[in-house]
C-alpha cells in the first residue's frame, strides 16, 4: 500500500508540473513592428515597410487612404520573396480597396523592385506574410498620391465599422473577439492589436506546437500509469479480500476443542449403553 501511495504522489507531481507548463504556453510569437492605418496627403511621400531580418511568421497589414480627390500610389522599392516546393511562402499582396476581398492589383513572392501600383479610388490594402524561417531581406515601400482629375467626394469608405461583437485593431481590421490572444497575429499589426497585451514566453509557433505535443504525450503517459497503478491496486485488494474470506470460511467450519471433547464423550457414552444392553 505504501508503494502505491508513493507512486501516486509522484504522478501527481508530474501532473502539477504539466499544468504549470500549460499555463505558460505562449500567446504571442514576437513582434514584427509592422502594419498600421496610413493616411497620405498631396505632395507627401511616406516610406514604410519591414526592416531587414524580420522574424518568422511575420504578418503585416497596412490600410492606406488618400485625401479626397486623390489616388494612392504605392511604390515597391525592394522586396525578395521566397518559395518552397513551387508555393509562395513570403508574399507581398496589394488590393484595390481597404478590405481583403478587394480586387487584386499585385501579388508576388519573387524579387521585385521599382514597381508602382495605383488605386482606382482612395484606398489600398497591403499585406506581407512570411513563413517559419527567418530572413535577412527587407520590405521597402513608398507611398505618394496622384490627382484623380475628377471628384471622388461621392465615394464612400468601403471599410465598414466593426460590429459590437468584433475587435477593432489599430489598423482598423475587424476580427472576432475569439481571436484575441490565440497565439496568432491576425490583425497584422503590433500595437493595440489582438496579440498586444497577451502574456507569453515569446516562443515561435513550432515551439508552441512542440509544447502542445509534449503536453499531450505527458497527459497520455500520466493516464496510462494512473490506470495501471489503479488496476494493480484493485487486483491486490481483491486477492486480499478473497484470502480473508477463505480464512473466515475455514475458521467457521473448524470445530472448537471443547466440541471435539463433547463429541468423544457422547460416543463413549453411546458405546457404554450398547455394552450394557448386550450384557
Amino acid at each position: 500500500m505504501w508503494m502505491y501511495k508513493s507512486d501516486l504522489n509522484y504522478i501527481i507531481r508530474i501532473l502539477f508540473f504539466l499544468g504549470l507548463v500549460c499555463s505558460f504556453v505562449p500567446a504571442t510569437f514576437g513582434s514584427t513592428g509592422c502594419g498600421g492605418y496610413l493616411t497620405i496627403s498631396a505632395g507627401i511621400t511616406r516610406s514604410f515597410g519591414v526592416p531587414p531580418g524580420y522574424p518568422a511568421y511575420s504578418h503585416c497589414i497596412w490600410i492606406i487612404v488618400a485625401e479626397p480627390d486623390l489616388h494612392a500610389r504605392l511604390s515597391i522599392l525592394s522586396f525578395s520573396g521566397q518559395t518552397y516546393g513551387g508555393d509562395c511562402v513570403d508574399t507581398l499582396t496589394v488590393r484595390d480597396g481597404d478590405i481583403d476581398q478587394a480586387d487584386l492589383l499585385e501579388t508576388t513572392c519573387g524579387t521585385v523592385s521599382n514597381t508602382v501600383v495605383t488605386s482606382s479610388g482612395r484606398w489600398l490594402w497591403v499585406q506581407f506574410k512570411s513563413d517559419g524561417s527567418d530572413s535577412t531581406s527587407s520590405v521597402s515601400l513608398s507611398l505618394t498620391t496622384v490627382t484623380a482629375g475628377h471628384s471622388m467626394e461621392n465615394l464612400t469608405n468601403p471599410l465598414a465599422a466593426c460590429k459590437s461583437f468584433e475587435f477593432q485593431c489599430s489598423n482598423l481590421v475587424c476580427l472576432p473577439r475569439s481571436y484575441i490572444c490565440d497565439g496568432f497575429n491576425d490583425c497584422g499589426c503590433m500595437e493595440n492589436c489582438d496579440e498586444s497585451d497577451c502574456i507569453g514566453l515569446g516562443f515561435a509557433p513550432l515551439t508552441q506546437l512542440g509544447f502542445s505535443a509534449g503536453i499531450g504525450v505527458g497527459m497520455f503517459i500520466f493516464i496510462f500509469i494512473f490506470v495501471w497503478l489503479w488496476e494493480k491496486r484493485r487486483r491486490r485488494m481483491a486477492k486480499q479480500k478473497e484470502r480473508e474470506d477463505r480464512m473466515k470460511e475455514e475458521g467457521r467450519g473448524r470445530p472448537s476443542k471443547n466440541k471435539k471433547d463433547d463429541k468423544k464423550d457422547k460416543k463413549a457414552k453411546r458405546k457404554k449403553m450398547e455394552i450394557y444392553w448386550v450384557s
